[in-house]
């Protein structure tokens, strides 16, 4: 009877033992997009407490991506892109739209940071009201890589990613040069984004300097330093006037991104300035608005179109068509998100310093133009 107890007792510790090393259940780890917001409670409360491990033992972090806005087809692509570059490392990704707010941006940065993201990706609305957002995030712990727009170098972000605005726009600024006879004034209106838009700024001074260096036979050096005094006597006067490039801007409209917007903009821009022969665009949206209205009243066979960014599928295939839409530089959402990671990747894997970065990690300048335009349109591409 004695010996029955022991072996009883004995059955019982092995069974608790094989319970107590049994595996658990492997976590979830798929991502999530989340379109408009929610409270910073809401969505802690929805979101996993701890980063799941996936079946290759590395861990999978949790991503915040606030984007500006979703109602244009670039932010559309650039959160798609995102998304799936996550999912490909098994990442849990959440995207916000600040649906143009600063209000929500603020609060999808709030949301974010309660839930304890490991990486919050930012596509700022505005360059000045994020920087408290940025800076609780980093006080956090948390990294911030910025993309697609600008911050103010003090502000802690990790990097910017975004392409090359500066140089896409001049590479696009130089071919313009080859569109026109050497004799023929280039006279043209813009269509810019925000004011006071970082990127904006570099995109339209991308193509400024483009054609001032090719028209007046300048090196890049000089041609940069001219830029900067027509830039300013745009802001000082609404115009500017380049004697040597023979190259003049009439007007600044400023469309918001949007085709929506850069329809009545162009619009308006044609009611004073009729006799143009060139339309400039900080983005292909804008100006594909801006088409409408040329189109309209009869003035597309008198113009010649160029955008700084972004390389959207509808306006390669305008240059494709050999149609007044001659060239944009090229602003690939794939690639941004690409990098984006890259960085991710040496920061949260490999264990980087995310104070080591520049203050702006950059994709390869590219002008799409009828030259090579063939090699770079994919019709089916999301942008």
């Amino acid at each position: 009877m004695k010996m029955k107890k022991i072996a009883i007792l004995a059955l019982a510790l092995c069974m608790l033992l094989v319970t107590a090393c049994a595996p658990s259940a492997p976590a979830n780890s798929g991502a999530t997009v989340t379109s408009g917001t929610a409270s910073a409670a809401e969505s802690a409360s929805q979101a996993p407490q701890e980063a799941s491990v996936d079946a290759g033992g590395d861990k999978a972090f949790k991503v915040g991506f606030t984007i500006k806005t979703l109602d244009n087809p670039y932010f559309q692509a650039l959160a798609q892109a995102v998304k799936d570059e996550g999912e490909t490392r098994g990442w849990s990704v959440s995207v916000l739209d600040a649906e143009s707010s600063i209000e929500t941006e603020l609060a999808n940065m709030d949301t974010f940071i309660s839930q304890g993201m490991d990486l919050i990706v930012i596509d700022n609305f505005d360059a000045r009201a994020c920087v408290p957002s940025i800076q609780q995030a980093y006080d956090a712990g948390i990294p911030v890589i910025a993309v697609d727009s600008g911050v103010d170098e003090d502000v802690p972000v990790v990097t910017i990613v975004y392409s090359n605005n500066k140089q896409n726009g001049r590479s696009v600024g130089l071919y313009a040069n080859e569109c026109y006879d050497p004799a023929t004034k280039i006279s043209s209106v813009l269509l810019s984004g925000d004011k006071g838009n970082p990127v904006g700024r570099d995109r339209r001074m991308g193509l400024f300097c483009g054609i001032i260096e090719s028209r007046a036979k300048l090196s890049e050096e000089e041609a940069w330093a001219e830029t900067e005094k027509f830039e300013q006597q745009l802001t000082d006067t609404g115009k500017a006037y380049h004697e040597a490039a023979n190259f003049e801007v009439l007007a600044q409209g400023w469309a918001h991104w949007i085709s929506d917007d850069g329809l009545p903009v162009m619009e308006d821009l044609l009611v004073a300035n009729g006799d143009i022969n060139c339309v400039l665009g900080e983005n292909d949206n804008m100006l594909l608005g801006a088409m409408e209205a040329l189109e309209a009243v009869n003035k597309l066979d008198q113009v010649q179109i160029f955008a700084a960014a972004d390389g959207q599928k509808e306006a390669l295939a305008l240059i494709q068509q050999g149609t007044s839409y001659k060239g944009s530089g090229e602003n690939n959402p794939v690639k941004c998100a690409a990098l984006v990671y890259k960085i991710a990747d040496e920061i949260l894997v490999n264990g980087a310093d995310r104070d080591s970065y520049p203050y702006e990690t950059l994709t390869e300048a590219v002008a799409i133009t009828p030259e090579n335009v063939d090699e770079l349109y994919n019709p089916n591409a999301v942008f």
